[in-house]
């Protein structure tokens, strides 16, 4: 996989909701974490921290972060005044936009797309984009969901950002939760294996993760476009007109990346199904 985005300037206009108008006091794209000022990030074992530098260079192990629309739309409803009308197929082609420059700290589940092991390919749900991401922008590593928060309407970024990592807060807000890192010990390697999951119980494996870092300076890659017709959960919501026909959405998900001109993978191919 050779063609890589790593922010939302690279990015096809096409592919960048222009029309829509953030929030007061809102930057976009959010700004990259300062190391100097979360020291918390700094907690990898040294040989941990080294496989994992391994992990984002492979050809085959991916942070696969799933598309939900109900999620999708909450983060950008809390940046943006007017953009919990947009369409499920708006979404999918704003998916990267939205990653790339709108989340404060993305959650996905580690998957190796060359192993036969059913295990080593469950993601939360049926669709979404794979990353490469340096150690320096992974927060949390657990085997199980790890309840990463949101944004959402009402927390503006840096609050969001104090409150999560437990920094300046003087009162209870209950808007956003502290997510404190507990120290990364678990190697790709160790979190596959223990990442127990298969289609019939969706038990995955979860990394937190931030955009972009400054000392060190690094940043996540888009680097592919993933679907999984065995499994058809992609936070739809009615209400909204979301169809349920999961076809639609692999269609429109295989145009973004020819879009892009990013590999297409199909996790049920490499199964071997």
């Amino acid at each position: 996989m050779t063609k890589t985005y790593s922010c939302a300037d690279d990015l096809p206009k096409e592919n960048k909701p222009c029309f829509l108008h953030a929030r007061n006091a809102v930057a976009i794209p959010s700004p990259a974490f300062d190391l100097t000022k979360h020291p918390l990030f700094q907690k990898f074992e040294p040989n941990v921290e080294r496989q994992w530098a391994g992990a984002e260079k492979s050809n085959s192990l991916f942070i696969a972060h799933a598309i939900s629309f109900a999620s999708q739309r909450r983060v950008l409803d809390a940046y943006y005044r007017d953009a919990n009308t947009l369409s499920a197929e708006q979404l999918i082609l704003y998916a990267p936009f939205t990653v790339l420059a709108v989340r404060q700290l993305i959650s996905g589940s580690l998957i190796d797309i060359k192993s036969k092991t059913e295990s080593s390919l469950i993601t939360r749900n049926g669709m979404g984009l794979l990353f490469n991401v340096p150690p320096s922008c992974i927060y949390v590593v657990s085997p199980v969901d790890a309840n990463v928060p949101m944004e959402k309407e009402g927390v503006s970024q840096q609050q969001f950002r104090d409150e999560l990592f437990g920094i300046n807060v003087q009162q209870k807000n209950e808007l956003c939760r502290p997510f404190i890192q507990s120290p990364i010990v678990l190697s790709p390697t160790e979190l596959l294996s223990m990442t127990k999951g298969d289609r019939n119980n969706e038990s995955y494996n979860e990394i937190a993760f931030v955009p972009r870092t400054l000392n060190p300076v690094k940043s996540i890659k888009l680097a592919g476009i993933f679907i999984d017709p065995d499994n058809s959960d992609f936070g739809r919501q009615e209400e909204k007109g979301d169809i349920k026909l999961a076809s639609f959405y692999f269609d429109r998900m295989l145009k973004l990346a020819q879009m892009l001109e990013l590999p297409f993978v199909n996790l049920q191919d490499m199964r071997g199904e």
